[in-house]
């Protein structure tokens, strides 16, 4: 998928931040979402856009925040191996987000 079909900047649409194109939906919403351990089809459906467009606004951040490790290796600030833990550990960390929100589901849909 290239996300970059998906979102667009403009100074004059939510003060320059990323957007679902064609919207006023920041990406920053939509990742915290996500963070939070909340489905991407339950995203696109809150906010009528399309599973393909929330995936896209992640790729979006997870590049910018390859782009930013790569840029502090770069200058010698942080090591490659440095990263690759920080990027395990963050993986990690939203592997069990996952897990607790797909338990919480599972418990609230008994719950009925």
């Amino acid at each position: 998928m290239r996300y970059k079909n998906y979102i667009s900047q403009d100074p004059q649409v939510c003060f320059g931040k990323p957007v679902i194109r064609g919207t006023r939906i920041p990406v920053y919403i939509l990742v915290g979402m996500l963070a939070e351990g909340i489905g991407v089809k339950e995203i696109a459906e809150d906010y009528e856009i399309s599973e393909e467009e929330v995936r896209a606004a992640a790729l979006y951040a997870l590049d910018l925040l390859f782009e930013e490790a790569r840029k502090e290796v770069m200058k010698g600030k942080v090591s490659l191996e440095r990263v690759r833990k920080l990027l395990n550990l963050a993986a990690d960390k939203a592997e069990k987000t996952r897990a607790k929100a797909q338990k919480l589901a599972e418990q609230l849909n008994g719950r009925r």
